[in-house]
């Protein structure tokens, strides 16, 4: 084998290559064409489906399609699970509750946004904000 420290590796390296070169690549193999009876036949397009085949294979619409994640206090997160321990009601199904009534109650409504603007206050003032 060759020193390669001395560059001699590479040229035998290069060497073999040449000798490779030199064999000739196999031919391919060809054969007849296939006929008109073996070639693959074209795809015919898809057959048009009525409205109410499309609406079977649909999934139904959910009933809540928005998302609104946010994060509650540890008090908060305790009473809705203390809650739902007593009467089974999930916290999300109570939250939607409290939405509902705070959108057809005036009075809870504007309770609720006055609780809401103090928070937020309250929020400002601790990162440091100035009124």
């Amino acid at each position: 084998m060759a020193d390669r420290k001395t560059g001699t590796a590479r040229a035998a390296v290069m060497a073999d290559m040449a000798a490779l070169r030199s064999v000739p690549a196999p031919e391919p193999e060809s054969g007849p064409e296939p006929t008109a009876a073996e070639a693959p036949k074209p795809r015919r397009p898809a057959r048009p489906r009525k409205p109410e085949q499309m609406a079977a294979k649909t999934k139904p619409q959910a009933t809540y399609d928005k998302r609104i994640p946010f994060m509650t206090d540890a008090e908060q997160h305790k009473a809705l699970v203390l809650a739902r321990a007593e009467d089974g009601i999930e916290a999300t199904t109570r939250l939607r509750a409290m939405v509902k009534l705070w959108m057809t109650d005036k009075r809870f409504r504007k309770n609720v946004d006055e609780l809401a603007a103090n928070d937020r206050l309250k929020e400002r003032l601790a990162k440091g904000y100035h009124l």
